[in-house]
């Protein structure tokens, strides 16, 4: 399992920062809460194009879901917890950039105020986010049938 680990681990952070790459090349600056202006390419064509905008939420999905199971128990329903669970999380996060929720939800928690008011609610986002879980939890029962764990 120790190989079969550092390489799924290894895989997720090689995801995650691809999907941090849409940030810095194809999105204006301020438009990623925790990352730097200074770091944002400024115009040109999208680099990722129309993939680009729902890639960040197959990533997270994907990568915080093996890195997730990858912390637990070596289990099935272990793994199937974290990644529905990650899964859920990606979609209350883009659910909550609603119009309609955006605003209270900044009221209710200031510290995520400026993430749920500027971003914006995308069904594909929903939908990317569950593949990104889907993708991962497929990949850790393949490196499961072949004694990975």
């Amino acid at each position: 399992m120790r190989r079969a680990g550092v390489a799924l681990a290894l895989l997720a952070l090689a995801v995650l920062a691809l999907g941090t790459l849409v940030y810095a090349l194809d999105r204006g600056a301020g438009t990623a809460v925790l990352w730097p202006r200074a770091l944002t390419r400024q115009g040109g064509a999208p680099v990722f194009g129309t993939v680009g905008g729902s890639l960040p939420s197959l990533a997270h999905a994907f990568a915080f879901s093996l890195l997730s199971a990858l912390a637990l128990p070596w289990r099935r329903a272990w793994q199937a917890g974290a990644c529905a669970g990650w899964a859920v999380v990606d979609a209350l996060f883009e659910i909550g950039q609603h119009r309609a929720l955006s605003g209270p939800l900044g009221e209710l928690l200031p510290p995520l105020a400026n993430y749920f008011r500027r971003g914006t609610f995308d069904a594909l986002d929903v939908a990317a986010g569950f593949v990104g879980a889907a993708l991962a939890y497929g990949l850790l029962r393949r490196f499961a049938r072949a004694g990975g764990g």
